[in-house]
């Protein structure tokens, strides 16, 4: 049987075969477990949307799920010889300005995994285009990391911050993020995006 740890598994193999295994994978290791878990509530022949896919290692375990899923990412081609060896779909979509490329309710789940904490343009105009796109059935599923996690506390005791390259796309803080998506969420859930 197919299980969501053996899917992980998997994409940790063909990563290290790739000399691709990193110490991002292994702290999202267990996230991409139990995200692969709740998800599986799902119908995984519906058309899944995953916003902000990079390093794409999500995007893979959802394939080997068999969800028909696609990518949006701001900039897939950083990780292109991994999209193309694993034919996953990604396309390039400033999600916080550019318009989703899917048509109206036409998604079941929408995954935002460990993303909306870095959106700091427009995070209400990304809600709405989720809105829009998901079908009145569907279902968005969100995460934030745990900024109080052990592993965060001990990477800022020994003076390394809170982020993991290659990933910190942003010159702010992850503090001024983080204030920045509380306060988005207050005023997104008063006006019901």
């Amino acid at each position: 049987m197919v299980t969501a740890e053996s899917i992980v598994e998997q994409v940790e193999r063909e990563l290290v075969a790739l000399g691709l295994c990193d110490e991002y994978f292994a702290m999202r290791r267990r996230g991409y477990q139990a995200d692969l878990e709740r998800l599986e509530v799902n119908d995984a022949r519906s058309p899944l949307l995953e916003l902000g896919g990079y390093p794409f290692h999500f995007s893979r375990c959802l394939m080997r799920a068999k969800y028909e899923a696609t990518s949006i990412d701001l900039d897939p081609e950083r990780a292109r010889p991994w999209l193309d060896t694993h034919a996953i779909p990604a396309v390039r979509c400033d999600i916080e300005r550019d318009p989703l490329p899917q048509p109206d309710a036409s998604i079941a789940p929408v995954v935002l995994a460990e993303t909306f904490e870095h959106l700091r343009i427009d995070p209400l105009f990304t809600l709405r285009e989720i809105s829009r796109v998901l079908r009145p059935d569907g279902l968005l599923y969100l995460t934030t990391p745990n900024f109080y996690r052990l592993g965060n506390v001990a990477r800022f005791l020994l003076g390394r911050g809170l982020s993991n390259d290659p990933l910190y796309e942003y010159e702010s803080s992850t503090a001024s993020a983080t204030w920045a998506t509380c306060a988005s969420t207050r005023r997104a859930s008063s006006r019901h995006f």
